[in-house]
């Protein structure tokens, strides 16, 4: 399953099956990797993928 770079949370939530809402609130405290952009809130595939401590290699096309 092929991610792309930046994942919006609702992707975020769907991936790690958790409600949106809380993957918002887990942004905001910091526990998920994020970035803002003016009202948007992306997450850097990158990074999650750290934090989760996952390998770039089972995401990739």
């Amino acid at each position: 399953m092929a991610l792309p770079d930046m994942l919006t949370v609702k992707e975020v939530a769907r991936l790690l099956r958790i409600p949106t809402r809380t993957a918002f609130e887990h942004c905001r405290a910091g526990k998920i990797p994020c970035v803002k952009i003016g009202r948007t809130v992306r997450v850097p595939k990158k990074l999650l993928l750290e934090r989760l401590g996952l390998k770039e290699e089972l995401f990739s096309s």
